[in-house]
C-alpha cells in the first residue's frame, strides 16, 4: 500500500469515527435534555405560565386603554378575541412544554451496563450500514428502513429492539451479492472539517453543557433557587399589572383571569 492509499484510508477511518461521535453526542444531548426537564420542568412551566399571564394582562391594558382614549367602555367580547389571538402562540408553546415534561417523567431510566451495550450495538450496526459511511448501500431500501428503525431504537435506549435489528441487518447483508468494494468518500477532508465544527458546536451549547450542571449538586440547588426567584419576580410583575388594570378601568367593570382567556363573566 502506497502512502497515498494509507492517507486515504486514515481519512476515511477518521470520518467514520467522527460520524459515530457526533451521533453519540446528539443522543447524550437528548438524554441530558430529558434529565434537565425532569429536574426543572415543573418550575420552568410555572415561569412560562406566569409569563403568559403577564402577557395577557399587558394586552388587556393596551386594549382597554385604546377604548378609554376614545371615550368608550371596553368591549368584552372583542377583548376576549384580541387577547386570545395575541397570546395563542404562547399557549401552544406552553402545551408543547407540558407534553415534553410529561414524556420526560415517563421516560425509562437505563442502567449504565445497558447503555454501554446499546452504544456498542449501535456502533456495530452503523459501521455496516450508516449511509454516510456506506453510500453504496443507499439504494437498498430494506437496509435504509432498518437504519431508520435503528436510530429510533438507539434514541429510545431500546436494547431488545437493537438486538433484533442487528440480526435483521446481518440477514439482509448476507443475502446481498456484494463484491469487494473500495470505499471512496468524495471530499472526505472537507467533510471531516465540517464534522469537527459540528462537534465543537454541540459541546459548546446547551443541552450538552447541562452535564456540568448535574456533576455538581450545589449547582443544581442554585438553579432551583434561581428559577424560584424568577417565578416570584413574575408574580410581583403580574400583581403590578393587575393594579394598573384596575386603575384604568371604569368603576364597576370586572375582568377575570382563567387559564383560557380574560373576559367578562
Amino acid at each position: 500500500m502506497n502512502e497515498l492509499s494509507r492517507a486515504g484510508e486514515a481519512a476515511i477511518n477518521r470520518y467514520e469515527k467522527l460520524l459515530l461521535l457526533k451521533n453519540d453526542l446528539k443522543k447524550e444531548c437528548f438524554q441530558l435534555e430529558q434529565e434537565y426537564t425532569r429536574e426543572f420542568g415543573k418550575e420552568v412551566l410555572e415561569i412560562f405560565h406566569l409569563q403568559i399571564e403577564c402577557a395577557r394582562k399587558v394586552k388587556t391594558i393596551e386594549f382597554c386603554q385604546t377604548y378609554l382614549n376614545r371615550g368608550e367602555d371596553p368591549d368584552g367580547e372583542a377583548l376576549q378575541q384580541y387577547v386570545q389571538q395575541e397570546t395563542q402562540e404562547l399557549m401552544d408553546h406552553l402545551h408543547a412544554m407540558q407534553q415534553t415534561y410529561e414524556n420526560a417523567k415517563k421516560a425509562t431510566r437505563v442502567s449504565s451496563a445497558d447503555l454501554k451495550m446499546i452504544k456498542m450495538m449501535y456502533r456495530g450496526i452503523a459501521k455496516q450500514i450508516h449511509p454516510d459511511i456506506h453510500p453504496e448501500l443507499a439504494e437498498v431500501e430494506e437496509l435504509q428502513e432498518l437504519w431508520n428503525q435503528v436510530n429510533i431504537a438507539y434514541q429510545c435506549n431500546d436494547l431488545e429492539q437493537l438486538k433484533e435489528l442487528d440480526l435483521l441487518v446481518s440477514v439482509v447483508l448476507a443475502g446481498l451479492s456484494r463484491k469487494e468494494i473500495t470505499l471512496d468518500i468524495p471530499d472526505v477532508e472537507e467533510k471531516i472539517r465540517a464534522l469537527e465544527w459540528e462537534i465543537r458546536e454541540i459541546r459548546s451549547k446547551d443541552p450538552y453543557r447541562y452535564k456540568y450542571l448535574f456533576e455538581h449538586p450545589e449547582a443544581v440547588q442554585e438553579k432551583h433557587r434561581d428559577l424560584q426567584k424568577q417565578a416570584e419576580e413574575y408574580r410581583q410583575y403580574s400583581q403590578q399589572l393587575e393594579e394598573r388594570l384596575n386603575a384604568i378601568l371604569p368603576e364597576g367593570t370586572f375582568l377575570f383571569w382563567s387559564d383560557e382567556w380574560w373576559g367578562e363573566p
